[in-house]
């Protein structure tokens, strides 16, 4: 079955329902994409078309095992942990050479109506596609519960605000 994604249309999957009015989640090495996905019930049409036309920067703020996505849309800057662990079979890929780029769908969900406000696909900086499979795997290497995780993401998402954790990821411009 292959499955539809357009701007209007429901979203095929329920992520509002488990997470709330307001959610950022990074599902990556899953299968075959990489995706972000985030939702909202109060998105604006000027944050709607700055998400889906606006320069977006993405930084990695890596504390082993904690890394957490930093995505940084113009005005619209947020940050979404990322456990290489909770992936079932995570499929890590290996680079081409130094200059190969990790391909990321953002999909923006209005939370209350399940309903797609903005779908873009962009490409990471070589820099931080290369990071961001090192700390992947780094990551993997550390014995950690789930609980573990949480705790240890809630305290630093506690200690820094987001402006200062984008401060600390070195926020590269995406490619197309």
């Amino acid at each position: 079955m292959i499955t539809t994604i357009g701007v209007g249309l429901p979203y095929p999957s329920l992520y509002p329902e488990k997470h709330g009015d307001e959610f950022a989640i990074v599902d990556f090495f899953n299968t075959d994409y990489n995706r972000i996905l985030i939702g909202s019930n109060r998105f604006t049409p000027a944050e709607i078309e700055l998400i889906r036309f606006g320069k977006i920067k993405i930084g990695l703020y890596y504390s082993a095992p904690v890394l957490l996505i930093v995505v940084d849309i113009g005005f619209i800057v947020f940050d979404c942990p990322f456990n290489i662990k909770l992936c079932k079979n995570p499929v890590i890929p290996t680079l081409e050479n130094d200059q190969t780029r990790l391909l990321i769908e953002l999909h923006c969900i209005n939370s209350h109506t399940n309903i797609v406000n903005g779908l873009r696909a962009f490409t990471l900086s070589p820099e931080t596609s290369r990071d961001l499979i090192n700390y992947a795997i780094d990551q993997n290497k550390f014995n950690y519960s789930n609980e573990d995780y949480v705790s240890s993401t809630d305290f630093i998402q506690t200690a820094y605000t987001t402006d200062h954790i984008a401060g600390m990821s070195n926020l590269k411009e995406v490619g197309l």
